[in-house]
């Protein structure tokens, strides 16, 4: 994994390390405007089977489709390829 940097997009900052997988690494952030505290995952854009943005997606037609009742689907605030080399794709939720 490339290296993480400490914040993502404008408003996000990385607490700490939560945990890694198979897709990538988990961090605990903050948004630093709203002090709403958000999960913040991290993929590496070359990976063999990219997970996060059809993660995101999925996410975000769920939670715009009135059939679905919300059990607890995560809130999507922020999801982007970042400026690392090589770049790797952020994303934060809360749920």
């Amino acid at each position: 994994m490339p290296q993480i940097p400490d914040k993502v997009g404008r408003n996000y900052k990385i607490i700490r390390k939560l945990d890694e997988g198979a897709f990538g690494e988990i961090f605990q952030g903050i948004n630093t405007k709203t002090n709403l505290e958000v999960a913040i995952k991290f993929e590496p854009t070359n990976t063999e089977h990219p997970q996060l943005m059809y993660e995101c997606k999925l996410y975000n037609y769920l939670h715009n489709d009135s059939t679905v009742i919300d059990k607890g689907i995560p809130n999507v605030y922020y999801c982007s390829t970042e400026g690392t080399t090589p770049p790797t794709q952020a994303t934060t939720t809360s749920s």
